[in-house]
């Protein structure tokens, strides 16, 4: 009797190993389905990724071109002290005396300074102030005047046209001061000012991090005109724009990069 009941178990398990054996590839096969989905599902998670970052990249672009769209009347002033009951219209009087750029009290907006960033609260440098012109004609005008005085001032080719190319090449460039603007600017208050294009918030974070890459790099000329932002390693490599983000690491490769 035994010896039946040992046989009936042998058969038993003889039946389940082959019905395991029958089942693995099946269990193997809707394994392989299921990853194959998963692998599906990531990549078209991935392109949905990608996708949402084109459409922000496009939407900041916009922004880009509607905020300087919104600052192309104005000009920025940089390193220009601040003081107590300034009279920031009269320091433009003097910077167009100075630079041979007659102008009218009606070709100028409004002369403010940029209103602190909370991250600048602790930061004792000056804001820029911003020149809003009446038109940007007006503005372009006193812009040119500006860079041919200042080639003029360095004994230079007066032919605004040639600015940055001529300031790229005179690291020794001697600059207009405040107290030029204003007598009354104590001594340890005095500096060189510089005139700018009013840039984007966006693009001013980009002109920052190019001029940091561009020192960590040993590129020699990083400037902006048009608000657009050029870098150039030296005087034998042509320079290039640096647009967005991505193209900071375009500078680790140099020429090869853009």
């Amino acid at each position: 009797m035994s010896s039946i009941g040992n046989s009936l178990i042998i058969f038993t398990l003889a039946i389940v190993s082959i019905s395991a054996n029958q089942e693995v590839p099946e269990l193997v096969n809707r394994v392989k389905e299921k990853l194959a989905n998963v692998d599906q599902l990531v990549e078209n998670m991935a392109q949905e990724h990608e996708d949402m970052l084109n459409k922000v990249a496009d939407l900041e672009n916009q922004v880009d071109m509607l905020q300087e769209f919104q600052r192309r009347d104005n000009i920025e002033m940089g390193n220009f002290p601040k003081r107590d009951n300034e009279n920031l219209e009269s320091v433009v009087f003097k910077l167009a005396k100075l630079i041979n750029m007659p102008i009218e009290e009606t070709d100028i907006c409004v002369v403010s300074r940029v209103l602190p960033n909370k991250l600048d609260k602790d930061i004792v440098r000056a804001q820029p102030v911003i020149i809003r012109f009446t038109s940007r004609k007006i503005r372009d005008r006193f812009f040119n005047a500006y860079k041919s005085a200042l080639l003029k001032y360095n004994g230079l080719d007066e032919d605004y046209r040639t600015f940055y190319d001529k300031i790229m090449r005179s690291h020794d460039l001697k600059w207009f001061t405040a107290k030029q603007l204003d007598s009354t600017v104590p001594g340890d208050k005095d500096g060189n000012i510089f005139l700018n294009d009013h840039l984007a918030p966006r693009k001013k974070i980009l002109f920052t991090k190019a001029r940091a890459k561009a020192r960590e790099l040993g590129y020699q000329n990083v400037w902006v005109d048009d608000h657009r932002i050029y870098v150039q390693r030296d005087d034998s490599m042509r320079p290039f724009i640096v647009g967005r983000e991505t193209d900071l690491k375009k500078m680790d490769m140099g020429d090869q990069g853009f």
